[in-house]
């Protein structure tokens, strides 16, 4: 059965804004410079930066996105071998 919105609460949805944030660490099974590698082109990152994404620290990688877009980025980033969450910000 499918839920039944008002245009307001589509609008509202669309306006919540979201983050990306890594957990700096690697999903187990991956490689670091695999995932170091995947970031690289994902982002268009020089290696250091890179490496920092996955040095043990919560960094925001993605901001201000759609709910929809959020959780793409979100499933990409998990595809590679990132830990990461989304986080409300708006």
């Amino acid at each position: 059965i499918g839920s039944i919105y008002t245009i307001k609460e589509v609008e509202m949805s669309q306006a919540i804004k979201w983050k990306v944030v890594s957990s700096g660490i690697i999903k187990i099974d991956f490689s670091e410079d695999a995932v170091i590698s995947s970031l690289q082109k994902i982002f268009s990152l020089s290696e250091d930066k890179a490496r920092k994404v996955v040095d043990g620290k919560p960094r925001t990688l993605k901001k201000n996105l759609t709910q929809d877009k959020a959780y793409q980025v979100k499933a990409a980033l998990e595809k590679i071998g990132l830990n990461v969450s989304l986080k409300r910000i708006s």
